[in-house]
């Protein structure tokens, strides 16, 4: 295959991608067609195909890119801080913000598990977001902001879990900016006393 065809269809499986999450935000995984992401893109099913088995397989382009846009804004967000333990309160507090909003909620808080499974889920998760947390959690604790007999990697699996909690309880809540400047708090607050 020439690279002129490799590179058109990259591109082709790139706007599938795309217009599936636009589609999985809006109406959800249950709702949404198949077919329907071909049609939009002036495509066949058949050539739908050629890129995804099923939807599942759509739904997990899509998430997967959904969790590499939110993983780059909390890198963003955490790159401004000036100290490791400021970057992960900020990066903390983005991806809530981020996972929150109408573009990702659905597709990454509410039909991501059930549709992919947590064994999935995780795999994506540690390769877009957490081996970035990990890393932060490491640098402050090299600078001895953070004791380093904790054992790092359980640190971040809980950071990361609560965060996620954080998300849905936020996601749910009526006053979305309160409850992130209380959230903000708290996790700086726990941070701070892990020295």
């Amino acid at each position: 295959m020439s690279n002129l065809k490799i590179k058109q269809g990259e591109q082709t499986k790139t706007k599938l991608v795309n217009c599936a999450c636009k589609l999985f935000a809006k109406d959800g995984f249950r709702v949404t067609r198949f077919d329907t992401v071909a049609k939009q893109q002036g495509l066949t099913t058949g050539a739908l195909y050629h890129h995804f088995k099923d939807k599942a397989a759509l739904f997990e382009g899509a998430f997967e890119a959904c969790a590499h846009n939110v993983a780059q804004k909390v890198f963003e967000a955490a790159d401004k801080s000036d100290n490791p333990i400021d970057g992960i309160v900020a990066g903390c507090v983005a991806y809530i913000e981020t996972v929150t909003s109408p573009k990702y909620k659905r597709i990454m808080l509410e039909d991501s598990i059930s549709v992919l499974g947590w064994v999935k889920w995780k795999e994506i998760d540690d390769r877009t977001s957490e081996s970035g947390l990990l890393s932060a959690i490491e640098d402050a604790q090299a600078k001895g902001l953070i004791n380093p007999s904790i054992p790092s990697k359980i640190l971040t699996r809980f950071i990361s879990g609560g965060t996620n909690e954080l998300a849905l309880w936020v996601a749910e809540g009526q006053n979305k900016k309160m409850t992130l400047i209380e959230t903000e708090e708290v996790i700086r607050r726990i941070l701070q006393g892990l020295k």
